[in-house]
């Protein structure tokens, strides 16, 4: 099937049968997969079969033991919405089966509030059939106790009417309560709570708003919107305060620096994921979004800190190569991670870079190739976990296939050495730094030509050596909860 083909089930709503219906609780599906797959850092596994279109995207919630729920929808004629668990070792559980042939649906918003007597919330835009009175075209719930067993609700959170039934969702948690945000020809809408009614036109900068998300600033407690926008004149990224008691929004919205770039004399904007990457930070001040830019090709990914009315972006990395599918991800330490999908030279690779707390300043990047056989990646999804360790989501395409794939990254190390040149047969000193988003590791080994040594508390090593030929000295940094670092000293005659 063509691009083109698979574009078109994805995003128009198919003609409508009559569908037999299931029941409205539907409990966890019999597995489709292998009932376990263990995984871990730099292990694929392929989470979902084939999803049936490019533009469905994995969506991700993490409960208070841990576990990561992964939630998509498959493409088709009619669709399912579908759902495996994966635990903090990457170990993937048996595919369940929330709603079974739909109509049409859209990729979902999954929540986990440890307060609720159902902690666990799935929210998706869609129509279930075409029979009068059916209920279910609109934005519905499914919500579960324990994540396995999952009960649709009757009626809607949103609709019926509006564009809702025809729009990916997002969804955030505060304190106040949890809303949900989708988006249409005619601007963005948020909703508050989980009852039908109260939806907020939230656009003042005209229609065509797209790909809409949330980010929750802890400490401040405000309440931020980002979404993409096409009108003429009205381009880019743009952000606006929600008010936490009615879902409205507050203000005016601010356009996030470098989101639209100056070709051919005009403003253009080039929207490479879906939804806007952001994401509050635990514990700290802020909201950090994600997006490439650049026009017709993204070569530059930034990164905007929204706190305390910033306006600054952090160019995360550069060069020639397009930037594609973007993911960010809060730490449970108030740190955030940024992931990327970069085509240098042809070579598909998928990128990774952790902040500090507050993200103020960004580690070392690492990476890992795309899951073997790949043609293409449309999608990423992420979340981080305590420790240093994050997964990620990959939906890519093989063949014919859209599939959605899982592995995991630890967190890089910037290793500096001094001095960086030696000559053969004269012993040195090399000095070892090391460093996590700009602040020392103190603990981390170091070694190099058969000597070791630990770095102390200024994240810092000495290493007496000798080296007898002239060629590359490795020296190599390995720390718990972070990639293996290396660096390398140049030894000539």
């Amino acid at each position: 099937m063509s691009i083109a083909a698979r574009l078109v089930v994805r995003r128009v709503v198919p003609v409508l049968a009559v569908l037999a219906l299931l029941s409205a609780v539907t409990a966890g599906g019999a597995a489709t997969a292998a009932p376990a797959e263990a995984g871990g850092p730099a292990v694929w596994t392929d989470l979902s079969g084939p999803v049936g279109s490019l533009l469905v995207q994995p969506r991700v919630a993490r409960d208070a033991a841990g576990v990561l729920h992964v939630v998509w929808i498959t493409g088709g004629s009619t669709q399912d919405l579908k759902q495996r668990v994966v635990a903090a070792d990457g170990t993937a559980g048996a595919e369940q089966t929330l709603a079974q042939g739909w109509g049409a649906l859209n990729n979902p918003a999954v929540v986990y509030d440890n307060a609720s007597p159902t902690p666990f919330l799935v929210f998706a835009g869609g129509i279930r059939s075409s029979a009068p009175g059916d209920g279910h075209e609109g934005m519905s719930l499914w919500t579960s106790v324990d994540g396995s067993t999952w009960t649709l609700q009757p009626g809607l959170v949103s609709g019926p009417g509006g564009t809702a039934y025809v729009s990916d969702v997002s969804a955030v948690l505060t304190p106040s309560s949890v809303f949900q945000t989708w988006f249409g020809s005619s601007g963005v809408w948020s909703h508050r709570g989980l009852a039908n009614g109260g939806d907020q036109d939230v656009n003042d900068v005209g229609d065509y708003g797209y790909h809409s998300a949330f980010g929750y600033d802890s400490a401040a407690s405000r309440l931020w919107l980002v979404a993409a926008y096409n009108a003429t004149g009205r381009q880019g990224l743009w952000v606006r305060e929600m008010d936490q008691a009615t879902g409205a929004a507050v203000g005016a919205s601010q356009q996030l620096p470098g989101s639209t770039t100056g070709y051919g004399g005009s403003q253009q904007f080039n929207m490479k994921q879906i939804p806007v990457p952001a994401t509050g930070l635990t514990g700290q001040a802020g909201v950090v979004i994600a997006y490439p830019t650049g026009y017709p090709s993204t070569t530059q990914l930034r990164v905007w800190r929204l706190a305390g009315g910033s306006t600054a972006t952090t160019v995360l990395t550069g060069g020639t190569s397009e930037k594609g599918a973007t993911a960010v991800a809060a730490t449970p330490d108030g740190r955030a991670w940024v992931v990327w999908a970069d085509n240098a030279g042809g070579a598909r690779r998928i990128y990774a870079s952790r902040s500090d707390a507050g993200a103020t300043a960004w580690g070392a990047v690492t990476s890992l190739a795309v899951p073997p056989g790949s043609d293409a990646l449309w999608q990423l999804a992420a979340s981080a976990q305590a420790g240093g360790r994050l997964d990620v989501l990959a939906q890519v395409s093989i063949g014919d296939d859209e599939r959605i794939f899982h592995t995991q990254l630890w967190a890089g190390l910037h290793v500096t050495v001094v001095p960086k040149t030696a000559r053969a047969k004269k012993p040195f000193t090399a000095t070892v730094t090391v460093k996590d988003a700009g602040a020392p590791v103190a603990g981390a080994s170091v070694a190099a030509g058969g000597r070791t040594a630990v770095t102390d508390g200024a994240g810092t090593a000495k290493l007496r050596l000798g080296v007898a030929k002239v060629g590359r000295l490795t020296v190599t940094v390995k720390k718990d909860g972070y990639q293996t670092a290396t660096a390398a000293i140049v030894v000539k005659r």
